[in-house]
């Protein structure tokens, strides 16, 4: 018998209620007409791209977050150790610290990522006027374009800053870096005291003469 055709087998009742048994065969071929076996094999062959890539992709998912994770874990490590050092500290201008040896190594393996946890432990502690001082006098004393462009922002916020004594490490981080960029602002800059501002203008005078730069 062809593989396509199957015997059936069905009871049905006549009009005096006696059973009776009739014999047929279905065609498997005209069940479904228009959906054979090769076309079953071309839907799972076309499908099987598809399911690898949804399996790839959920597995790439998990991994990214897996991965930042990681990252997150790592830089709240970081900027712990950073702000402990900092309370324990005792910060002298010139004096290199514990604080600047940690930055200066994790700057070097992933500047972007330590800067940007720097700033969020800035932005973190901008109440804490001993810690705030801290982490200003730590990116005074890297590159310009090391802790660019964060450390410059931050800079700038603490020329803000109501307390005295942060507005003055702002000024001294740009005075440390010494860029054209660094006078630029310190030239459009009014800040009090009066003895402050003193100090700006020594600082712009001192960064013209190293510039070669004109009086605005």
């Amino acid at each position: 018998m062809d593989n396509s055709i199957e015997q059936s087998t069905s009871v049905t009742s006549d009009a005096n209620g006696d059973n009776r048994t009739e014999v047929g065969t279905i065609d498997n071929d005209n069940i479904y007409p228009n959906f054979s076996t090769e076309t079953f094999h071309i839907i799972t062959a076309s499908s099987q791209p598809d399911l690898e890539r949804s399996i790839a992709s959920s597995s790439s998912s998990v991994e990214e977050y897996e991965g930042q994770k990681r990252l997150q874990e790592e830089g709240e490590r970081f900027i712990q150790e950073l702000i402990f050092l900092i309370q324990h500290e005792e910060f002298e201008y010139g004096v290199d610290t514990r604080a600047d040896a940690l930055v200066r190594d994790y700057i070097k393996r992933a500047p972007l990522y330590t800067r940007n946890w720097i700033n969020d432990a800035y932005i973190r502690y901008f109440a804490n006027i001993p810690i705030l001082v801290g982490l200003l006098r730590v990116i005074a004393r890297l590159d310009y374009e090391r802790i660019f462009p964060q450390g410059q922002t931050m800079a700038l916020a603490a020329l803000s800053h109501k307390d005295t004594e942060v507005k003055d490490c702002g000024v001294r981080a740009f005075e440390s870096w010494g860029t054209l960029e660094s006078l630029k602002i310190l030239e459009i800059l009014h800040v009090s005291p009066k003895w402050l501002q003193k100090y700006v203008e020594r600082v712009i005078f001192d960064l013209r003469k190293e510039h070669n730069a004109s009086v605005r």
